[in-house]
This record gives C-alpha cells, structure tokens and sequence, in this order.
C-alpha cells in the first residue's frame, strides 16, 4: 500500500538554494537573521546576504569555478552560513565536516570528495593546515583568528560581484554531506539545489514556522539536520537564527531565557534534559513553544514530561541524509505519541516486506521505502552504492523497519541509523545495515585491533589463554601453542574443558573463586594435546564490563616443573603484564565501540527480522494452534530487541563521541537516577574544556565505575556529580550519602572496581583520591591535567 501526504503538492521553483533563501529575506533587510548566543553579535539579513555575495567573488578570484568543492570543519559560527552559501552562489558544493574528526578523518574526507578549498575554525588551524597539506590543498582559511593562516572574513575584503553562474537546480550539486548511508561505511552524499529548495518548502509546510519565531542553532550545521532543517528552514521564512557552538547544559538554558527562544529542533538527549534537569527550574523559557525530536527515536516518558513541564509542544519528525533530510513531520497541534509524523508534501511512502518485497497494509512491519522530490541524487562516485539503496522506481530503500497507522502516521520501531546516536551530530559512532563496502571496512579495523593484541600478548613468554563466560576459548597465544600442543586455530572457540582441564571438578573450583574474588592463583593439574599430564603454576583474572559483571577470563599458565629455571622469567611476565595493561584497556575501549555496532547490526537486525517473521507467522497459524505461549514469543523478542539496543548503548555510549564530556556525563547521572533509584544531582561548568578523546572516555568511564559503586555498595539515598576546570585542572567529584568505604578496600587487590579507576586515572595523568566524605558516605575526586594553552583556546 502506497502512502501519500495528507497535505497539499508543493510548487518547487526553479531557482539555486542561496537566490530562494535570499528571495524571502528580501523584505526584512534590517531583521536579525543570525546570532551568536554567547557573544551577542549579530548579522541582519541584508547583512547576511551582502556577506555571502562578496565571500562568492573571493572565492571566484582566487579559482574557485563551478563544480569545486569547498569543505568547513567547524562547530556552529556566525560565518559558518555565509561560507556554505557563499560557495554555492560562487557555483561551488559544500561539503561539511564534523567538528570532532581528527586531522586523518578530515584528510580522508576531504581527499574522497576531492576538496579544493578548507574552511575551519581558529581552533583547529594547526590540524587543517596539516590534513590539507598531505592531499594537497592549498587554500585553507579559518573563521577568526589564527597565525598563519588567513582569515575566512578576507574572502570579503573585496570589490566586485560574483560571478554569474548558470546553475541547473536540478542536475547541479548544492552539497555533499557525508552519511554512513543505509548500509556500509560512509559515503557522499549528492544534494541538489532542488532537493534542498524542496525539502525547506516541504517541512515549512508542516511546520508553519512564522517569521517573529527565534529559532535555536544547537544542532551541528554541520550534520544535515542542522543543516537543512534548523539553517535552511529558518532562513526560508525569515525568522531568526540564536547558533550555540556546541551543548551545555547551562549556555543552553541561559540562550533560550536571554533570546526568548519559541522553536527549538532537537535530539532525545537534550529534549531528556528540558524533561528531568534541576537547573530549568533556575530559567525562564516559558517562550518556548515548539520542541521537534529527530535523528533517533525519542521515548514516549521524555516527550510527556518536556511537554508538561516546559508546556510546549514536543513532537517528532524522520529522515536520512539521503532525504535532505525530511521525508516524514509530525504537523503542529497534530502529535501523536511515538509516531515520526505524516509523509511530507509530494512525498510517497510504504512499508514492504523485507523478504518478498512486497507491499504490506496498515499495521504490517516492514522496511520504510520513501519517494519524492528530496531524495538525493545519489552518493558521490559510488553508483552501485547508489543503486543499491534507489531501485529503477525512484523508491529509496531506507533500511529501517516501521509500520503504519490508519491515520497515515509512520511510526519507526527500529533504526539502521540507531547507532548514529548522535555519531552524524557527532554523538557515536557507528550505523547501518551491512554492505561489502562496510563488511570490508570492518574486517580491516578489526584484523588490526587483533593483530595489535596478538603481537603484545605474543610479547609474553608464558602461555596466555582467554575464555568467554561460555568457557569458550577466545584466545591463545603462542606461548599456550607450545605449552599445551595445540595450536590457535585448533584452540579458538572450543570449550576450555575438552582442551587443557584435566580435574573438572577442580576446575569448578577455579571458576567459583574467580567469580567471588575477581582473581585466582594456584598450582592445577592439566592436559595437553597428545594426551600427557602436567602439572602448571596457574595466574587467572576476571574481565568485567563496566557494571562489574564477569564477561570472561585470562588465565597464564606455566610448567611448574621449570619453575626454578623460570623465576626470573615469571617476574619479567608480570612486569609486561602489568604495561599490557594499560594497553589492554585501550584495546577493550576500541572494541566495546566496535562490539556496540556489531551488536546492533548483527544481533539487533535479525531479532528484527525475526520478530518481522513472526509477526507474519502468527498472523497466518490457524486458531486451533494459538496459544497464550504462542502469543508470547513475539513480545519476549520484542523486549530481546530493545535489550540489545540498550546494551549497544551501555556498551559505548555515542553522546559522549557526538556530544563531548559535559553531555556525556548529564546523561549518565540521569541514565544511574532512572536504574538505581538514587537522586544524582548534577552541577557542571566545563564550558572551556576542549574535547580529547582519550581523556574524555578515561574520565567517563571512571565517573561509571564510581556510580556503580554508589549503587552496588553504598546504600545511597543521594549523590552529587560535580565537575569544573580549576587552576588547569578539570576537577570531577562523586559524593554519596551512603555508608561509606571500608579504608581496607582502598588498597586490596579485590577491589577490581578501584583498581580499574587508579589505572584509568593514570593513564591521562591524573590523580584519584577516594575516603569517606565529611565522615559519612564516600567521596571519589579526580584531577586531570590540562594544558593552560588549550584551556584558552577552548574558551
């Protein structure tokens, strides 16, 4: 069944993006079209317009011609507009960057797009100069100031017009944003001029934006929702634009009070902040009247509470950025709960079965198939890629699963964008269904992930063997290659018992001490290969999750019939262990990113499927065979779906990739107050902390480790999380009204919790202090480092 919008045909012009956007800003020259929340300054849109003509004919005169590409890696800025339109109205593309990239990711970006020009912010001149020199590029400039590198406000220091470009809406490129598509890896994504002139008239159609609306700029312009739907629609109406440069709790508020805020385009997270933060209660943002949720589901709790304690209305929308990206938007004064909202104007849809590729009826899922006027032109130089995802009908073949209702309401049941989480905003990372390109991309960074691991396990002289909770072999080095005979392809995989363990009962023994004390040591009998007895000096330890939870075993294994020989070899082993460690938990951290996307593409999309099967099952057994049991299976795999989708979650959450260290940690206390049941209240001010990735993850996953302890062992009724930059330093404290902390658990070697702390802690050269709090309940403070240097850049 083919579903159409209830809503009327648009009449898209024939025009290029900046000529419509400039066409409705005509008329109110002197409006303020964008503002800088934290500064105050402003450009009206005659301003804006003026600015964009003269950055066209800079660009003209330093070569930029018809079809170049312009690249901007930045966070949200007041020129970050007039680059994009600039370059457009200088006959160029744009590509934009995410802010959170490395140099390496920007180098690759900007050499598979074929970047002829880098914009990027002051901040990051250094690391721009760098990328664009190793493919190169020449003309780089920065918004602001930097030394060395020219100044993007010099683009318009010129006379002269720009250049008049004949621009076919429909056939020339407007933008290449890059998506990690509906399958695979990511790729460039081809928008027209048409695409986006369109998409702005379809959405404003559902919208009815009016022009006296101040509309908030927190999502990345960078990604396409902030592109299209917060920049373009925006300035399609002549409304005006408040940009924040990136997420804090307090900046937030404090721009939505001091501008008077009215419309507010969103991600869950932060429509979870309007709902539950203790610090709205301190701001007025009563003006605050429409709230949109897109790039991933929004829990129906988080839309009831905003609603009802901002009294706004909170609703949401669905797209990709192969649609520009809307295709489908919940009407204002038209919300239904949980549904994305009705197709857009001139936009088809249905939902089709993902086995036979037929049509399905209402209330039948199936994957999201979408047709219409904002669907992409196709992925840059990757026609197969494109073809995969467009069939010869124009359909776009979504990946995601959904069904609909009688009304004409999509409603989205499991995304194969879920794992953007944020990672396009740049909350991460990873998406999509499987392709071969993606498969290829995985293989790769998974074989060198391995091989690192196995040359500094190799490194080892004693034999080292990794078990699952299974009791499965999960690895064997070469030092167990020689000691029991097998070699690793005959050992991976196999349960531990029908290898090495000789004594099953004694074996039984190991495991239940290892599972109460976190660690084992003694002499045990074992077996190897061709059949003989030895007798081995055995050295186990628990891997935890971070909930503390057993997630398998390293055991190092050593002939003690050597052992005189081998005294000092064993110190030397655990030595290097000991070094390994830290290695290890960096490995671990790359691999519960990759483990959280391997298990929703894997795991999450066939309990999908299955549960689409099923569905389709049930609906055809006849009555005689239904039973209560039958009719349980579809919702017990229902509750496995969203179990593994949270375990994704837990596992790497992406709002700390996506959206840095302060957003990170706002949804971890409030993600601990909802499991644990104890208040956490949180008190941040880490606005001039710049993001570094391996010290932010070090931080969160100490701050984890600290509330678990709150809710395992403290008997806590309420905690506090503070953090601040102090004297360069950024201070993190967790304190509880708990028991306490036994001063003998500080340093026993059970204490893996701690342990696990210290050596996070001391891996990004911090130092971790935990005692009782004022004589009662615990208190964890830690104090990293951080250059002055960066701190003023990163204010």
């Amino acid at each position: 069944m083919v579903h159409r919008s209830p809503l009327p045909a648009i009449d898209v012009p024939v025009k290029a993006l900046p000529a419509f956007l400039r066409d409705r800003g005509r008329d109110v020259p002197q409006k303020p079209a964008l503002v800088e929340g934290m500064t105050g300054r402003c450009l009206t849109y005659g301003e804006l317009w003026s600015a964009v003509r003269r950055t066209a004919a800079g660009l003209a005169r330093r070569g930029v011609r018809k079809g170049d590409v312009v690249a901007i890696w930045s966070p949200n800025a007041l020129e970050y507009p007039i680059a994009v339109f600039g370059t457009m109205l200088a006959g160029g593309i744009v590509t934009t960057v995410n802010a959170l990239y490395t140099a390496n990711e920007l180098a690759a970006q900007l050499r598979d797009v074929g970047a002829r020009v880098l914009v990027a912010s002051a901040a990051s001149a250094d690391a721009a100069l760098r990328a664009a020199r190793s493919i190169g590029i020449e003309e780089v400039f920065v918004f602001g100031r930097a030394a060395g590198v020219p100044s993007f406000d010099a683009l318009g220091d010129g006379d002269g017009d720009p250049p008049d470009v004949p621009i076919d809406p429909r056939a020339d490129v407007a933008a290449i944003l890059y998506s990690s598509a509906t399958t695979g890896s990511p790729k460039g994504v081809m928008l027209t001029h048409h695409n986006l002139v369109a998409n702005a008239l379809q959405v404003q159609a559902a919208e009815r934006m009016d022009a006296s609306e101040v509309v908030l700029g927190v999502m990345p312009l960078y990604h396409i929702y902030g592109f299209s739907v917060v920049m373009n629609l925006t300035l399609s109406v002549g409304a005006t634009l408040v940009l924040l440069e990136r997420f804090e709790v307090q900046p937030f508020l404090e721009t939505l009070e001091t501008y008077r805020v009215t419309t507010a385009f969103l991600v869950p997270p932060l429509v979870r902040t309007l709902a539950s933060h203790p610090l709205i209660d301190r701001y007025d943002v009563s003006r605050l009247r429409h709230v949109l949720s897109a790039a991933a589901p929004l829990p129906e709790y988080a839309a009831v509470r905003c609603a009802e304690r901002i009294g706004c209305e909170v609703k949401q929308g669905y797209g990709l950025t192969e649609t520009s990206p809307s295709t489908h938007h919940t009407p204002r004064g038209r919300v239904k709960l949980n549904a994305v909202g009705v197709a857009l104007p001139s936009t088809e849809w249905k939902i089709v079965d993902v086995a036979t590729g037929g049509d399905l009826a209402v209330g039948e899922i199936g994957e999201v198939w979408v047709r219409g006027p904002q669907v992409m032109k196709g992925y840059f130089n990757n026609l197969d890629a494109t073809r995969h995802v467009i069939d010869d009908h124009g359909w776009l073949h979504t990946g995601d699963i959904g069904y609909a209702d009688g009304d004409g309401y999509l409603y989205v049941l499991d995304r194969a964008k879920d794992q953007l989480k944020f990672r396009g905003l740049q909350y991460r990372e990873d998406e999509l269904l499987l392709t071969m390109v993606e498969e290829s991309a995985r293989r790769r960074e998974s074989e060198q992930r391995l091989r690192l691991q196995g040359q500094l396990l190799n490194s080892v002289r004693e034999s080292i063997v990794g078990i699952d909770t299974a009791h499965l072999v999960t690895f064997w080095n070469k030092g167990a290659e020689a000691l029991f005979g097998y070699t690793a392809e005959e050992a991976l995989g196999v349960p531990v018992d029908r290898l090495i363990v000789a004594d099953s009962d004694a074996a039984r023994g190991e495991f239940a001490a290892l599972a109460e004390r976190g660690q084992w040591h003694g002499q045990v009998q074992r077996r190897r290969k061709d059949g003989s007895l030895l007798w081995t000096d055995a050295v186990a330890s628990v891997v935890s999750t971070r909930e503390g939870q057993a997630s398998g075993w390293i055991a190092i294994h050593r002939d003690v019939t050597e052992l005189r020989q081998n005294q000092e070899m064993l110190q030397e082993s655990h030595e290097q262990l000991r070094n390994l460690a830290a290695r290890l938990m960096d490995i671990r951290e790359h691999e519960r990113a990759a483990f959280a996307r391997e298990l929703h593409d894997e795991l999450g999309q066939t309990l999908t499927r299955l549960t689409i099967d099923l569905c389709w099952l049930m609906e055809r057994l006849p009555k005689r065979l239904r039973s209560r049991r039958t009719e349980a299976i579809v919702p017990i795999v229902g509750r496995m779906v969203t179990a593994v989708q949270h375990l994704a979650w837990r596992q790497r959450p992406a709002v700390l990739d996506d959206l840095g260290l302060e957003a990170a940690i706002e949804w971890q206390t409030q993600e601990f107050e909802e499991w644990s049941g104890c208040r956490c209240v949180a008190d941040l001010r880490l606005r001039s902390l710049p993001t570094d990735r391996d010290r932010d993850t070090a931080v969160f996953r100490i701050l984890q480790e600290a509330l678990v302890n709150v809710a395992r062992h403290a008997k806590a009724t309420r905690a506090s999380v503070r953090g601040h930059v102090d004297d360069g330093h950024l201070v993190l404290e967790v304190v509880d009204d708990g028991i306490g902390i036994d001063p003998r658990q500080l340093t026993s070697p059970a204490s893996l919790g701690l342990l696990g702390m210290r050596e996070r802690a001391r891996s990004i050269g911090a130092t971790l202090h935990v005692g009782r709090a004022g004589g009662c309940g615990t208190a964890v403070r830690l104090h990293v480092p951080v250059a002055t240097a960066t701190l003023m850049e990163g204010t």
